[in-house]
């Protein structure tokens, strides 16, 4: 999960004093989204793009050198300034790695995971081919991907800033007269706009499949919507496991550890579902064994199993590069030692009150039990898994607003 920032400047003048610092308060605590890297980009008058980026959580990033160096230069001529909060999932934590990506004359930002990312680039990240995909084609060419998106990029040859995205990642805008002001959290830029403006106003979502852009000859008429995008059709040939059949194979020998708290130190409880780099997949007799890390629990050796799998469902899988494991037990002599169950049909967010989980697709609100889905997403309320308590309990928005206590500390 990374955070992207955007503010677009529809005042002839550019940008002001006011505008750098909401900037860059709304980098800081975009880091909520993603603190491995941090990077923004700049696009002049005159459409020329200016960036920097490192392998540095936000809080470090706005105080070094090269980005205050960045503002005093780019004060007067920007009118448009995009950031990244990388959350990393694919590829090293490097400077190189970071975003933005330019490729060509394009220059990108992503929030998602590409399945698919192998076959449209031989890239160390499935971000970077992206980009190098968009260049090459235009929006269009999205149809062909298979993952989650949310994408902010701008092309210098045609002066035009796209927004686009999925319906599994969130991107929300608040137009001001201006400004138009893009962000992967609504409370979050609700909050800083009240801050440094003085505006009330909601967040807005950005429609799912539908190609956005301004034109950087003509930012005082704002947002322009284009066409509709197809939505992918699951094929055989994309290397995911979600067209497999998953058997849930129960372990009732004595060396497995197998009760609720899976890990206490680390917090990990069976069923809990985490996203999950794949570094190394091997067949055995009729099973499917996926070696695989989380970047939040460097120290776990995480093990995926498929049962019942023939050698052409490995041909077919083994060039998938992560996967959604829900937790199933660990050994006993060995508790960073942990098994897990590939699941499809997920969706990853972020709570009101600031927890970030993996849920299955179909959670309802505890107490209306209306479906919690991505548009939820920063506005639902979560009490999380204890030692002592063995579930999650959800509030939807609607709910939240039903109890004052919770009304009155989180404005819904």
């Amino acid at each position: 999960m990374c955070g992207l920032l955007a503010i677009i400047s529809k005042k002839s003048i550019g940008f002001l004093e006011k505008d750098f610092k909401f900037f860059t308060e709304a980098i800081y605590v975009n880091a909520v989204r993603g603190q491995d890297s941090t990077g923004i980009f700049s696009i002049s008058e005159k459409g020329n793009i200016s960036l920097i980026k490192d392998n540095i959580k936000s809080s470090n990033f706005i105080e070094t050198t090269d980005y205050k160096n960045f503002l005093k230069d780019n004060i007067y001529s920007s009118r448009i300034l995009v950031a990244h909060n990388r959350a990393a999932t694919k590829g090293n934590v490097t400077a190189e790695n970071a975003h933005p990506f330019l490729y060509e004359d394009t220059v990108l930002v992503h929030n998602g995971t590409i399945q698919n990312h192998q076959s449209i680039a031989n890239t160390a990240t499935d971000s970077e081919a992206l980009t190098q995909k968009i260049a090459k084609t235009d929006h269009k060419s999205l149809e062909e991907i298979h993952g989650a998106y949310a994408l902010i990029y701008y092309k210098a040859k045609e002066k035009i800033l796209s927004v686009i995205r999925n319906e599994d990642r969130p991107l929300y805008i608040i137009s001001t007269p201006e400004l138009d002001i893009i962000g992967s959290e609504s409370g979050m830029l609700e909050w800083l706009v009240y801050r440094h403006y003085r505006i009330e106003v909601k967040a807005k979502y950005f429609e799912p499949y539908l190609y956005y852009y301004w034109d950087l000859t003509n930012l005082k008429e704002g947002l322009f919507t284009g066409e509709k995008i197809k939505k992918p059709e699951k094929t055989s040939n994309v290397y995911t496991y979600e067209s497999f059949f998953f058997k849930n194979k129960k372990h009732k020998e004595d060396n497995y550890k197998n009760d609720h708290i899976i890990n206490k130190e680390k917090s990990i409880f069976r069923n809990d579902i985490y996203l999950l780099n794949v570094n190394n997949i091997d067949y055995k007799e009729d099973r499917i064994y996926f070696d695989c890390s989380s970047p939040d629990y460097k120290e776990v050796k995480f093990i995926g199993v498929i049962y019942n799998q023939t050698l052409n469902d490995y041909e077919k899988l083994k060039d998938i590069t992560y996967l959604y494991g829900r937790v199933l037990y660990s050994l006993l002599s060995d508790t960073n030692t942990i098994y897990v169950y590939p699941v499809t049909n997920v969706l990853n967010l972020q709570s009101i009150n600031n927890y970030n989980i993996i849920i299955n697709k179909g959670t309802t609100c505890t107490r209306c039990h209306k479906e919690i889905t991505i548009e939820d997403n920063g506005t639902f309320h979560l009490n999380p898994k204890t030692e002592h308590k063995n579930s999650e309990t959800f509030l939807c928005s609607n709910c939240i607003n039903q109890i004052p206590k919770l009304k009155a500390k989180y404005h819904v």
